[in-house]
């Protein structure tokens, strides 16, 4: 206890940790001192370096050693008697039962073992010191299974505990998981490194431009989601503080719009408003690169989400959905085919027809048209339902391809920054994520342009004149089928107008909307993000870049002028500014 009154002395009176805080793991110590950081960051700066040698003092003076005694398991006999009589239980399993057997038990073993107490190995996997809770059940529990090179239980189970040691037989079916580590090792730097380099690529233009861009709009959160704190809600450019969020819930409130980078409508970057507040608690300067910190944070986390394969293999029943790094690769390079892609509706209209094919799949026909849902994934759509143009029709990972295509730019960044959010495990902000669509879903063209004219899809929003607008009630009868002249939430300008939208528009209140009898003349353009870096981009980023020969024949096959004053990148200034 006296250790926590010393580390108390150091934090804000309101973020003291307490008896009920116990065990003080590392995750809530970081929470905290994230917190910490935004409330006073004054005070932080000072205090952050004297919690470090606070740290230091404690492992020094009481040190953590693991002895012969906590290698033993209290319950190791009892664990056995259990897995026996489960084992003969598999024999008479198919081979996927037996596979979604074992992980159940291997979770029942975990909390058997992560429960015992005065044993140095559990209290450093329980406080993620050293180990994860994981690795400890298979050292001192059992592992129950191993997995192959898809990361998929053997349905064969494994009783013996690492401490022990394993049988031959044991040993012999265990080589598979360890090529498999062997294999992650050799491939988790590289990948994810050469995709931390085309992120900044992409990105490297996108810096804070202004304070405030002057948007009225946002993106639509629920009032309890951690991630609004510190942001402005759209409309009021209120900041939301814990304080506030307390006032929405006793309002009943559920939802709030915050201003985001997706939506932020600056021609040129994004404003410090959108963002809002960095992890000191302020305001981004004008001239501050986040394109290539946003860049920067994911590469470094897509490495991790390698090595995680690797040093913590928890195994799974194989699913068609791609997941983890794989989902983050789709995501970004968008191929027009892959396993657990999604169905999007092509049209709008009510579901007609579901009939499951005999080769597998589903046949949808909504408004007359058929759309085909593959054997891989499932409909989540019913007969009689209304659905849009754009929509998902089934589980699986959408193209973000498809839907800039059918539904518009940002329909197509929220739905890419809320996956690769998920395909993250929710550990980074999802504003990086909207830094990252905003750079990376950003190509665009006048209607009656050639294709390689392209522009700056924000940017074109302020020079083109969209004919045949007014302003009519969203309670008119008549909204339905037209196109947005306006911003709203995740449609952009130009998406057709359908009840749903009219919906949203009532439940946030929206008494009028600027609205076009005729489709946008903006065409939102489509590419990977290995090819997006050479699209509209000064020749001096393509030469820092890739496709140099390429880059070269393109600037003077279309006569384009370049400024030779500003030959230096900006990833360079980014990085000559930080040392």
């Amino acid at each position: 206890m006296e250790i926590i009154k010393q580390l108390n002395s150091l934090l804000p009176d309101n973020l003291h940790f307490k008896k009920e805080d116990a065990p003080l793991t590392k995750a809530k110590l970081k929470k905290r001192l994230v917190e910490f950081a935004k409330q006073n960051p004054e005070l932080y700066k000072k205090n952050i370096h004297l919690i470090g040698d606070l740290g230091e003092e404690v492992a020094y003076t009481y040190g953590h050693h693991v002895g012969l005694n906590d290698l033993l398991h209290p319950k190791r006999k009892e664990i056995k008697k259990f897995l026996e009589k489960e084992d003969k239980k598999l024999s008479l399993m198919s081979n996927e039962k037996k596979k979604a057997r074992l992980i159940d038990l291997f979770s029942d073993v975990q909390k058997k073992t992560m429960s015992i107490n005065n044993n140095h190995l559990v209290d450093q996997g329980n406080s993620r010191g050293r180990g994860n809770p994981a690795t400890i059940t298979r050292t001192l529990g059992a592992p129950i299974y191993t997995v192959d090179m898809n990361s998929e239980p053997f349905p064969f189970m494994l009783k013996n505990s690492l401490s022990e040691g394993y049988r031959s037989h044991e040993m012999f079916a265990a080589g598979s998981q360890a090529r498999y580590a062997a294999v992650q090792a050799a491939t988790s730097t590289s990948e994810p490194g050469a995709m931390g380099k085309v992120l900044v690529a992409n990105t490297e233009h996108l810096k804070i431009c202004c304070k405030d861009c002057g948007t009225k709009n946002g993106i639509e959160y629920k009032v309890d989601d951690p991630q609004i704190i510190g942001r402005y809600e759209a409309g009021t450019n209120r900041l939301i503080t814990k304080d506030y969020v307390n006032q929405l819930k006793k309002q009943k409130k559920k939802t709030i719009i915050v201003r985001d980078p997706i939506t932020c409508q600056a021609k040129d970057g994004i404003c410090a408003m959108c963002y809002g507040h960095n992890a000191m608690g302020k305001l981004y300067e004008p001239g501050h690169n986040i394109g290539i910190q946003a860049s920067q944070t994911v590469g470094e986390k897509a490495t991790q989400l390698v090595l995680s394969a690797k040093h913590n293999i928890k195994g799974k029943i194989t699913s068609n959905i791609p997941t983890g790094f794989e989902a983050q690769k789709i995501l970004l390079n968008t191929p027009k085919s892959f396993r657990g892609k999604a169905t999007i509706s092509t049209t709008d209209g009510k579901v007609e027809k579901i009939e499951k094919l005999n080769t597998g799949g589903y046949n949808v026909v909504i408004a007359g048209k058929t759309h085909y849902i593959s054997p891989e994934v499932k409909p989540k759509v019913k007969v009689g339902d209304e659905v849009f143009k754009g929509q998902t029709l089934s589980t699986g990972l959408a193209s973000p391809r498809e839907i800039m295509e059918h539904s518009g730019v940002y329909q197509a960044r929220k739905y890419t920054v809320d996956k690769l959010y998920e395909a993250n495990g929710g550990d980074i902000d999802k504003r990086v994520f909207g830094v990252l669509s905003r750079g990376y879903l950003e190509l665009a063209k006048h209607k009656n342009d050639d294709m390689h004219e392209l522009h700056n899809y924000d940017a074109l929003l302020h020079t083109v004149e969209v004919p045949n607008t007014h302003v009519v009630k969203v309670s008119d009868k008549q909204i339905t089928n037209k196109y947005l002249a306006q911003p709203f939430l995740h449609y952009s300008p130009g998406t057709k107008i359908t009840s749903g939208i009219v919906k949203k528009m009532k439940q946030h209140g929206l008494k009028e909307v600027k609205v076009s009898h005729n489709p946008f003349p903006i065409v939102p353009v489509y590419k990977t993000y290995e090819q997006k870096p050479l699209a509209n981009t000064p020749i001096w980023q393509k030469m820092n870049y890739r496709g140099i020969k390429k880059g070269l024949t393109g600037e003077l096959l279309y006569n384009n002028e370049t400024d030779i004053n500003r030959l230096q990148s900006d990833r360079a200034k980014y990085t000559l500014g930080r040392l």
